[in-house]
């Protein structure tokens, strides 16, 4: 199950460990998604990038992320409601 104890961002869903192929974050679904369940996931080039975007964006100052920004800005009231929810048990992660 993904932990997400340390995000501030309330669309942080999970993100990779070191011992997988790829750095990844994911956030959950926007809304709206047409029926589909289909979430958003960074793709980034190490996993030291990865740590240091989730600590400026994810852990801190999520409200500038470029993503929350594009895809998420106005939605937390959805989020914070529990509209949305990130599908538990494929995703690990801690910020």
């Amino acid at each position: 199950m993904p932990r997400r104890a340390n995000a501030k961002c309330p669309f942080f869903c999970c993100m990779s460990y070191k011992d997988k192929k790829q750095a990844t974050i994911t956030c959950q679904p926007i809304a709206n998604n047409l029926g589909f369940n289909v979430r958003n996931q960074i793709v980034f080039e190490s996993f030291s990038e990865q740590r240091d975007f989730a600590e400026i964006f994810c852990k801190d100052m999520y409200d500038t992320c470029p993503y929350y920004k594009k895809l998420y800005n106005g939605q937390e009231d959805a989020a914070s409601a529990g509209v949305r929810a990130c599908a538990r048990g494929n995703g690990k992660g801690d910020v």
